[in-house]
């Protein structure tokens, strides 16, 4: 399992998709709402990456098999992971973003003619690069509107993206869409601009993000 998989697990994305992501854990537990699957982790915490700490990893799902939360069980465990992953080289493929403006038709999560086209250029060169690529996709949205309405367009949008990868080839299960809204923005604008400007200088917010993993799966050949 590669360690950077680890960044795909988080809040929101299912029991399936960690499976996919990170393998089997080494224990389940059953408790009063929910589970939690704990996994023993081999983290390096020398620079020559020659020596590592035996770390355990702890995954809580909600009763609908959803993350709700993950944590190290030592804390020198979490500060040995990211000073690692600082030295590590970002994946090709990780992440893609993709305007919400050319992938959709507007205002609506029916992908665009073009959307397609960039969808399946997108699966050609994941499909080449990766032997079993988990993918974890998450839509956003700019703050025009109210926040439901833009956590709801983010979500659908989202999975229209699920929706077409799988429909290209890929498995369901290895899929994770969510929507953000407009929790995560990239660009700040002034709330003085006209609503033309406003919608024009915050349309780097509006996208879908696709982040590629290899699978757990990859290293026992798939």
């Amino acid at each position: 399992m590669d360690l950077r998989n680890l960044e795909a697990v988080e809040a929101g994305v299912t029991s399936e998709f960690v499976n996919s992501a990170i393998g089997t854990p080494y224990y389940l537990y059953t408790l009063p709402k929910g589970e939690q699957w704990d996994y023993n982790i081999n983290v390096p915490f020398t620079r020559d990456d020659e020596n590592y700490l035996v770390c355990q990893y702890k995954v809580v799902f909600s009763p609908q098999k959803v993350v709700e939360e993950t944590h190290w069980r030592r804390a020198i465990c979490e500060q040995s992971y990211l000073a690692w992953l600082s030295r590590q080289e970002p994946t090709k493929y990780n992440p893609i973003n993709f305007s919400a403006d050319v992938l959709f038709v507007f205002d609506t999560a029916e992908l665009s003619t073009k959307g397609v086209e960039l969808l399946q250029s997108a699966s050609n060169d994941i499909k080449r690069d990766f032997q079993s690529p988990v993918i974890s996709l998450s839509g956003h949205a700019d703050r025009i509107g109210t926040d439901e309405y833009n956590m709801n367009l983010s979500s659908e949008r989202a999975d229209s993206v699920r929706r077409q990868f799988v429909e290209m080839g890929f498995d369901d299960a290895e899929i994770n869409a969510v929507g953000r809204g407009e929790t995560s923005p990239v660009v700040y604008c002034d709330d003085g601009l006209s609503r033309e400007a406003l919608i024009e200088c915050l349309q780097p917010n509006r996208r879908v993000e696709v982040d590629v993993y290899e699978g757990a799966d990859s290293a026992n050949g798939g």
